[in-house]
């Protein structure tokens, strides 16, 4: 497959996505500017899939790949994330952070300076409570790196982390 991008200089908003053709790329928006990711793995995939589902057999309100919006001009997609209250309409893709409890990146190859630094930093400044971050294991165990919101002595909003589980510890727990 191939596909042809000449996208219009920005600022892009969360509008514009919504006239962004279904090519299988995933889309955000960081400070006005178009980001365009590769589709994620299938041990990704299957990643979120699985931590979905433990947090539901857990009773939380978790989905995956879920747009997180901070303003029109800023926008991330979580790979998974977990709603403070069951959403009540199916057709929207974006939330603003107060409506999550947790959020969950699992890196990328491609982007993992991004999931470990970038996204970390930027929920915290969106004050979502909880972050987790997903690493891949030499065996391919899913290593799950938890983290609460705190503040700095500066006053400004940052994750500390509090634990280290895997998902299959994660899944065996919540059965």
């Amino acid at each position: 497959m191939s596909i042809t991008i000449n996208p219009p200089p920005g600022p892009w908003t969360i509008d514009d996505l919504a006239r962004i053709p279904d090519a299988g790329f995933r889309f955000e928006i960081h400070e006005g500017n178009l980001l365009m990711m590769s589709p994620v793995t299938l041990w990704h995939s299957r990643t979120m899939q699985r931590l979905r589902h433990a947090l539901v057999v857990a009773g939380r309100a978790a989905e995956i790949e879920v747009g997180v919006k901070r303003s029109d001009r800023s926008v991330r997609v979580a790979d998974v994330a977990v709603f403070r209250e069951e959403p009540t309409s199916l057709d929207r893709a974006f939330w603003p952070p107060e409506d999550l409890e947790l959020v969950v990146e699992i890196v990328s190859d491609s982007s993992a300076e991004d999931d470990r630094l970038a996204k970390p930093r930027w929920y915290a400044e969106g004050g979502i409570g909880e972050f987790w971050r997903v690493e891949q294991g030499t065996d391919g165990e899913a290593i799950i790196y938890q983290h609460k919101l705190a503040r700095t002595a500066d006053g400004r909003s940052a994750y500390v982390e509090t634990g280290v589980t895997t998902l299959t510890a994660l899944e065996s727990a919540r059965r």
